[in-house]
């Protein structure tokens, strides 16, 4: 979900670029229910697989991100590769947590 700063609403984004985005792990579903808890299990749920695509696969589908390439190459990769390795250190770190008993 997004929030829409003009409406104050949540939204959904479209479905197309948000399935990309989580086979990537550009962002992850997640879910916390607290009444898990109250039975002895896991509040928290990882509703995403692990990233299929590329990281990178996905950036470059991105106006954003392949206007920052176009603009400025050399930082764009030292970013891009970051980003990936953040992505990366996200996914095994919300998984840890859902593996938690």
């Amino acid at each position: 979900l997004t929030s829409s700063p003009e409406a104050r609403t949540w939204s959904r984004p479209p479905k197309p670029m948000s399935k990309a985005a989580v086979a990537a792990g550009y962002w992850f579903n997640f879910r916390y229910d607290p009444r898990r808890k109250q039975r002895g299990e896991n509040p928290f749920l990882l509703d995403s697989p692990a990233p299929s695509v590329a990281y990178g696969d996905f950036l470059q589908n991105e106006v954003r991100y392949t206007s920052l390439e176009l603009s400025f190459p050399d930082r764009a990769k030292v970013l891009f590769a970051d980003a990936a390795r953040q992505a990366k250190e996200r996914y095994e770190a919300l998984a840890k947590r859902a593996a938690e008993k």
